[in-house]
């Protein structure tokens, strides 16, 4: 068995090509002062596509350059660089900027759209269409029908449609009828030909009935014999364009690879490229087996090309070759326990070294045989090794996120998180913590592969549909941080959450389940210490604090982050670093009062801990929070406000927007998109409730925006109240595809109450901002847009019809709005470390190392006096009082001395 497992060794080193940081300072090396293409080529022509994308992102990371961007400066060889940079992007997007090219170049390349849509299955057109949208924000149908015409145009836009029957379904009476209506179409039409029963036919149904279709053709009885073969017939009736992509397309239907195996050999050194690139991964191995095997192709791209070109794609081949005979033949991972313990009795290490070698190496491994064994066991074997290969050893480790089920916007920041880790092949629970009977969580979406676990922490009362009314009477409003029903409100929800915690507590199973899970990791909610408490019951050796914002005022206090009220205003503080007097004074105050609210939370859940466990020694939870090892924070460093930190704490500011790319708009709105100058969105969150406006601002804004008939308005907006009222111009929905609005190269402007989610899409889409803050950090929100140039505030006591339209006509008219959002979305999609990144590489290293105590600040041990160093203060001031006072007297004594002794002298002078 030893040698089996090194022999598992030995095959997964030299099948799994690990991505490492050598890899791209090897890469930036080769691309420094002299090119070296000789390193270009063994770096990326030895790599397929989605470990080139690793390739390009941690070049990117280490030294925030663009690989693609460099290479295209670099080379100057133009077929060697069409070659290298088509291995750079992921296949759909790769053949979305084929298609774009071959329509927007100097006329239209006819041969590029008809190779790539005949030959494509449904789901790869569509991810095409899709990556086209991307990529260029155009419908790739529209552009496809004003780039071609005719019948070429009507066949092209129906594959398009990406509709053909994909079953392996036949109907020999079927084809039978099929066949002769494509003769009576054809050949046998009187006048013209009948396109439309030749695309009807060729491009909806499924490859294995036209094959019966061809055949019943060919063998068909009433046909002239000229016309045996339903090309000839295409020849005979059609011309041009059409007549190639309908030939094509039959070729393909016969024979995908063989149609491929053709393109090779044209001698069309671009083709090939695409053929080679576009395939590499899906049917490479079937083509250049149609084309004669790896020999005779490699020949034949030696003849054809050149110099790099030839190097790269003879190296690209000769890899990917190698990866089809060791990778190609998947087995069930859960069988290979078994094969090794039983074809290691029976097979030496010299005979699977010898197979291993000839699998390499030869064509055809069904030729191997060895009559002591046979090729099935060998293949077996082989089957097992490479795929847990390709699988690769990784640390999986167990997470658990508490998730306070409060709102919409919680839930889907701790799914993103969830999602990440467990995309790092990680083992992932999502606690859902629900204090809420009428909270619906029906759509809430857990992510794939993520497992949840419902908790019970209901609190009889409790009503968050009471609370929403409650609020909506105050957001709308200008409230004091003393106004009382705030107060009233806050002490609601912190009772809540205390009587939440208790509920949990008293649930045993829950409490034996967590600690039998072992977990690795935690992730701990803010808005109460409970979740500490429980960690350290259940015995979790570590955890974060996680924050979906940007980082609460008690968690700095409690984890002891350098405050400075003078120009770190407190969260819920409408201010910016920016500060008068005033200010100043409130932001001190705040910062003062972060300490005690953290003291009185942790108090009162230490209390409920010590009473349902009945263990009056067990830890305050401040305790445990101050031993915190790391703190996750929801927000960036580009744009949120500097201040001091500790190294514990990780911005991963934008997870999971994903405002890369968008989907293509419904028809019916981008309809209304396409009919106007401009789009504006208008979203209060979930949180906040359009519909509870008060009259006066619902008739203010609907009014200020038909003073824009030219723009078109978009309202999320659940009620319909307003329906009688609405301009022409203001459409509203329960739902809108905000993501998708906000990427529209059309939208101008995102109308918000400045909630940190719609803060980040904002900046994620480079979309300008016109802010109407409502409550919590919302005010801060808006002023930190304000600040940093693209957006335009408007304080909610000051809503009318004027200050509405007044702020849309600024930001319109203003294009310094616009270039700043956009100037933020380049910073933050370019930053050096992606939020996905930092999130799991963080999270794996805690999970490793378990305690950060090197990371905990000793400034958590010092008192108020001590921190701010006053006693120090006080004592040098004492000193130098001392020393003040010790001058003084001293001065004083020798003034006295001497003015004594001059007032005795002028004396005995009067005297004489």
């Amino acid at each position: 068995m030893h040698w089996i497992c090194l022999l598992f060794f030995c095959v997964y080193t030299v099948s799994t090509k690990n991505v490492g940081t050598s890899d791209v300072r090897d890469l930036k090396s080769a691309l420094e002062g002299t090119l070296n293409t000789t390193e270009v080529i063994r770096i990326l022509c030895n790599r397929n596509n989605s470990e080139i994308q690793k390739i390009i992102d941690l070049y990117h990371s280490t030294f925030g350059q663009d690989l693609k961007e460099v290479l295209n400066e670099k080379l100057s060889d133009d077929d060697f660089k069409y070659f290298i940079i088509a291995l750079l992007d992921t296949k759909p997007y790769y053949e979305a900027k084929l298609l774009f090219d071959a329509m927007n170049g100097f006329g239209t390349d006819e041969d590029v759209l008809i190779e790539i849509l005949v030959s494509r299955t449904n789901k790869e057109i569509n991810e095409i269409k899709k990556a086209y949208w991307n990529l260029y924000h155009k419908d790739f149908v529209k552009e496809l029908k004003d780039d071609t015409e005719g019948d070429l145009e009507d066949f092209l836009v129906l594959i398009a449609a990406a509709e053909r029957d994909e079953s392996k379904h036949t109907n020999i009476e079927k084809a039978k009828k099929d066949a002769n209506r494509l003769h009576e179409a054809g050949v046998a039409s009187l006048f013209h030909t009948n396109e439309e029963v030749f695309n009807e036919i060729l491009v909806k149904q499924n490859f294995d009935q036209l094959r019966l279709v061809f055949k019943e053709y060919r063998s068909h009885k009433i046909f002239v014999a000229a016309y045996h073969e339903i090309e000839v017939a295409i020849d005979e009736e059609t011309s041009g364009y059409i007549n190639q992509a309908l030939k094509e397309l039959i070729q393909v239907i016969r024979n995908k690879s063989n149609y491929f195996a053709r393109l090779f050999k044209s001698g069309d050194r671009k083709r090939m490229i695409r053929t080679i690139v576009s395939r590499s991964e899906i049917d490479l191995k079937e083509i250049v087996e149609q084309f004669g095997g790896k020999n005779k192709l490699k020949t034949f791209v030696e003849k054809w090309t050149s110099g790099d070109l030839k190097n790269g794609l003879v190296t690209f081949l000769e890899n990917h070759w190698y990866r089809f005979t060791i990778q190609g033949y998947s087995y069930n991972l859960g069988h290979f326990v078994n094969l090794t313990s039983i074809i290691a009795s029976v097979i030496s290490l010299e005979q699977f070294i010898t197979f291993l070698i000839f699998a390499i190496n030869s064509d055809n491994l069904s030729e191997y045989t060895d009559s002591s064994l046979g090729y099935s066991a060998y293949l077996a074997l082989l089957s097992a090794i490479s795929t847990v290969a390709a699988i690769g050893i990784v640390n999986s480790y167990k997470y658990v996120i508490f998730v306070p089920n409060i709102s919409n916007s919680q839930v889907q920041f701790c799914s993103r998180v969830a999602e990440t880790l467990v995309g790092g092949g990680h083992d992932v629970t999502m606690l859902f913590v629900s204090h809420f009977s009428d909270y619906n969580t029906s759509d809430v979406k857990i992510p794939k592969g993520v497992k949840s676990y419902n908790l019970n922490a209901f609190v009889e009362g409790a009503s968050k549909a009471e609370i929403e009314k409650e609020q909506a009477k105050m957001i709308f409003q200008e409230t004091s941080i003393l106004d009382t029903r705030l107060m009233t409100m806050m002490k609601k929800f912190t009772n809540l959450l205390n009587e939440g915690c208790r509920k949990v507590l008293q649930d045993k199973k829950f409490l034996a389940w967590i600690k039998n899970e072992n977990f690795d990791v935690a992730y701990a909610y803010v808005y109460s210490t409970c979740p500490q408490g429980i960690i350290h019951y259940a015995g979790i050796p570590s955890w974060v604090w996680l924050n979906s914002g940007p980082m609460l005022d008690h968690v700095a206090s409690a984890i002891g982050v350098p405050t400075v009220p003078s120009y770190v205003p407190p969260v819920m503080m409408e201010s910016t670093d920016e500060m008068t007097f005033f200010e100043r004074t409130k932001s001190f105050i705040g910062h003062a009062l972060s300490g005690v609210i953290v003291g009185l939370m942790a108090e009162s859940n230490t209390a409920v801990f010590r009473e349902e466990l009945n263990d009056p020694n067990f830890p305050s939870t401040l305790e445990i929070s101050q031993k915190c090892p790391l703190v996750i924070v929801n927000t960036n460093e580009l744009y949120d406000l500097p201040r001091p930190l500790l190294a514990k704490v990780i911005n991963i500011g934008g997870l999971g927007v994903g405002f890369d790319s968008a989907k293509p708009l419904k028809p019916e709105i981008q309809k209304i998109v396409d009919s106007g100058k401009g789009t504006i969105v208008f979203s209060f969150g979930s949180v906040a409730a359009a519909h509870e406006m008060p009259e006066a601002w619902k008739n203010s804004i609907l009014e200020a925006f038909a003073e824009f008939p030219d723009y078109q308005f978009f309202m999320r907006y659940i009620a319909d109240d307003l329906n009688d009222r609405l301009p022409k111009n203001v459409h509203i929905s329960k739902w809108l595809p905000q993501k998708d609005l906000l990427l529209n190269p059309k939208t101008k402007a995102f109308i918000t109450h400045g909630g940190y989610n719609s803060l980040q899409e904002s900046i994620s889409a480079g979309v300008p901002m016109i802010t109407i803050a409502l409550f919590g950090d919302q005010p801060k929100n808006a002023k930190l847009a304000k600040k940093h140039g693209f957006a335009v505030n408007i304080a909610k006591g000051t809503i009318s019809k004027q200050t509405v339209s007044d702020a849309i006509r600024e930001i319109i008219n203003n294009p310094n709005y616009s270039k700043n959002a956009q100037r933020f979305s380049s910073m933050v999609r370019k930053q050096p470390f992606k939020a996905n990144e930092l999130l799991l590489r963080w999270s794996e290293f805690l999970a490793e190392f378990k305690t950060l105590d090197n990371l905990v600040p000793a400034g958590q041990k010092l008192n108020f006096f001590q921190y701010h160093s006053l006693d120090v203060m006080a004592t040098l001031l004492l000193i130098v009082l001392i020393i003040l006072f010790l001058i003084y007297k001293t001065l004083r004594f020798v003034i006295c001395k001497v003015f004594c002794c001059f007032g005795k002298s002028q004396g005995k002078l009067k005297q004489n």
